[in-house]
């Protein structure tokens, strides 16, 4: 059982360089000398093709099996830190996922939305490719070869997210011939209160000369340690006594240890040598994350301690995916052939509380979503009684942000590549991929008027819904890459590549305010429904675009292609 005392995370005092020194300082001479005659060559294949980590002529940084298992880390916060060039953001509001990767400093995506760019660091499991705009997936590290790390841009042979480094990581394939098993139980504590598990085991079952098949799962709660405290809030209203201010509490959601997460999945791989030549390794994998909770820490007035928060509203995140995959490893002639192709499908849906932005907004700018305007209809400002429920009453804002968002991944790739111990070696390469982004946000106010929320208040698809946006995002990559290279000598090599590729990228959608509000804080929303944006300016609507999927009409029709 591990115990620690770390705010942060119950496996600091294992991870950090700290920790690790004072381990070495520790061991005995003896011992060290052993282990500096004993070097293990690791062989990696950053450059698609199997060579020893210390003749590959690129910057790589490794962590085998034995640095995974002997530093426990088990997902990717963990072994992102042990990479010096890989940097990374939080993921979304409730654990579960989604956290931004970057390598020396090159930064293209970040803010979550489903119009930016794609990501810089490229992120492969195994050979399929699972980089998404949310962020990347959080594959619980178990029965896992290695991690690679490439830093500077890959682009001749990994091409699209990867102009700032790409990062792979390799599970430990089907082993013909051999049967092997292992089971591992982990129990911790967190800072003397809230408990955590893991549980993860795998077999190796062979089913005859030619195939065998490995079965891995686990189970892991991560125990919290951010407490959501009890307590109240005065939100001030606009008038200059305490008359409209009105006071909220959040004693429904107030709990201790408020920041958990589930992580429960599966994944079996089948190895079939159809002859001497040709290997097909199908595999299938599936997660789902629970996250509950926000891994926030407020430092303002309004919250005591360390380690807290005060939200007023439910908070979760839920990240479920799953991913088939194909691999085919032959040879022709003197050629080898590799293909290797997969779908993924992933859903991402959460919701996160905004008091704090209604708090700070309305403070300073006074738009008092909770208050009584007493400049109702006067001024540069005025706005209709509608506002609230009731014309003169006031509102308690509780504000929430909702999404539910929709992946699908599907890649293909095949190249031929010449002996890789030749003086004079190359590959080239085709691939193809399609990303489609179901993209839907919702700022949600629940308890104004009808005439501020989407469609009047009339859809119950915008209940409460005063800002919106919901995309459709359709990415297709085609490409065709290759290299070669030559020993000038036994330790200088010359590498010649290039990549033709052509992306094509479409949005289309909805974003903005409902009707009420947009006429006086912003120029999109509903009331562009009946415009569309021409050479000629704003002119009506072409038929066929109001009510739009999950949108009261299409405001956003945009596509680049390029090449």
């Amino acid at each position: 059982m591990h115990a620690s005392n770390s705010n942060n995370d119950r496996r600091a005092f294992i991870r950090t360089p700290v920790a690790t020194g004072i381990l070495l300082a520790l061991a005995s001479p003896a011992l060290l000398a052993q282990q500096s005659t004993a070097i293990e060559e690791i062989v990696v294949t950053s450059q698609k093709r199997e060579e020893s980590m210390q003749k590959v002529p690129i910057s790589i940084q490794t962590l085998n099996s034995q640095s995974i298992a002997e530093l426990n880390l088990q997902n990717f916060q963990d072994y992102t830190k042990m990479l010096p060039t890989v940097s990374t953001t939080p993921g979304l509001g409730s654990g579960a996922g989604g956290a931004g990767v970057y390598m020396r400093g090159i930064a293209t995506a970040g803010d979550g939305q489903a119009t930016t760019s794609q990501p810089s660091v490229g992120m492969y499991l195994d050979e399929l490719p699972i980089t998404t705009i949310q962020g990347n997936l959080d594959v619980h590290m178990y029965d896992v070869a290695r991690v690679e790390a490439l830093a500077g841009p890959q682009g001749t042979l990994y091409g699209a997210s990867s102009q700032a480094g790409t990062i792979r990581v390799i599970t430990n394939k089907p082993v013909l011939g051999e049967f092997s098993s292992s089971v591992g139980v982990e129990g911790n504590i967190v800072d003397s209160d809230d408990t955590g598990y893991v549980a993860e085991g795998y077999v190796n079952v062979p089913v005859n000369d030619n195939m065998a098949i490995r079965l891995v799962g686990w189970s892991r709660h991560d125990a919290g340690y951010i407490d959501n405290v009890s307590t109240t809030r005065v939100m001030p209203g606009v008038a200059s006594t305490t008359a409209d201010d009105i006071t909220i509490d959040n004693a429904a959601y107030a709990k201790e240890n408020y920041n958990t997460l589930d992580t429960i999945g599966a994944r079996a791989a089948l190895r079939i040598d159809l002859n001497d030549d040709w290997t097909v390794t199908p595999t299938v994998m599936a997660q789902k994350q629970e996250g509950e909770g926000s891994w926030g820490d407020d430092l303002s007035d309004f919250v005591p301690g360390n380690n807290a928060v005060a939200h007023f509203a439910p908070e979760f995140t839920n990240d479920e995916w799953t991913m088939v995959g194909l691999t085919i490893e032959g040879r022709i002639s003197n050629f080898d052939i590799v293909y290797s192709g997969s779908y993924l499908d992933r859903t991402v849906d959460g919701s996160f509380d905004y008091t704090d932005y209604a708090y700070w907004y309305d403070t300073i700018y006074t738009t008092g979503y909770y208050a009584d305007l007493h400049f109702a209809n006067t001024g540069p400002r005025a706005v209709p009684n509608q506002f609230f429920p009731t014309a003169g009453t006031r509102l308690a804002p509780v504000p929430r942000v909702n999404t539910d968002d929709g992946y699908t991944k599907e890649n293909h790739e095949i190249r031929v590549s010449t002996d890789p111990d030749k003086r004079v070696r190359g590959l080239v390469g085709l691939f193809f991929q399609h990303q489609y982004h179901d993209f839907e946000q919702h700022w949600d106010v629940p308890g104004l008027g009808d005439i501020m929320l989407m469609n009047g208040g009339t859809d119950p698809r915008f209940q409460d819904t005063v800002y919106l946006n919901t995309f459709d995002r359709n990415d297709h990559d085609r490409a065709i890459f290759g290299q070669v290279s030559f020993d000038l000598t036994d330790d200088l090599e010359l590498t010649v590549g290039a990549r033709f590729f052509e992306p094509q990228v479409t949005v289309r959608g909805f974003f903005g305010f409902g009707l009420g509000f947009t006429p006086i804080w912003s120029s999109n929303g509903e009331n562009r429904c009946n415009l569309v944006e021409g050479d000629a300016g704003w002119t009506p609507l072409f038929n066929g675009q109001a009510d739009y999927n999950d949108a009261p009409c299409l405001n956003v029709d945009k596509g680049i292609s390029e090449s």
